[in-house]
């Protein structure tokens, strides 16, 4: 592989790390022929194909981690509008709908399930576990502290933080 500028490739394995940017360098390594048909699948070597360089390493991977943020931050929108839609919803039936069985699908609320860790529960009995464990984590924060000494519990529209 061509490295133009030693120190600067030195620098970036030394904050990046070998085996962090191996990966990046993987498609440009060689590959072998012979042993690729006996093993009917790609079988790389230890060199590089021609005209690989070090710096289209490093410009892939600060691509992958742009395209990596930019991914992250596109879900984390729709993971918001998504809680705040159902929120919404089920909050126009019920402020607590999240505990309450009969806002919620009979397949959440009433199928047993079979078999595992969580049999002899529904899914929801299940979920209200992990909602009280969340809500524990959380109960020094101040809109947890309003609500629970103001109305006792929190509604659907400020559970979904936690």
């Amino acid at each position: 592989m061509q490295v133009d500028d030693p120190a600067a490739a030195l620098d970036y394995l030394e904050r990046l790390g070998y085996y962090r940017l191996s990966g990046y360098w993987y498609p440009l390594r060689a590959i072998d022929p012979v042993a690729s048909v006996a093993q009917g699948k790609a079988v790389r070597l230890d060199t590089f194909t021609p005209g690989s360089r070090f710096e289209d390493v490093v410009r892939l991977y600060v691509f992958d981690k742009k395209l990596r943020l930019l991914a992250l931050d596109a879900l984390e929108r729709i993971e918001m509008a998504v809680r705040v839609d159902v929120a919404h919803l089920l909050g126009r039936r019920d402020p607590r709908a999240h505990q309450n069985p009969a806002c919620l699908h009979g397949n959440f609320t009433k199928k047993v399930i079979a078999k595992g860790p969580d049999a002899g529960r529904t899914q929801h009995q299940v979920w209200l576990g992990k909602y009280q464990t969340a809500l524990h984590r959380a109960r020094k924060e101040p809109f947890v502290v309003h609500h629970q000494e103001q109305y006792g519990a929190l509604p659907i529209w400020a559970a979904i933080e936690i």
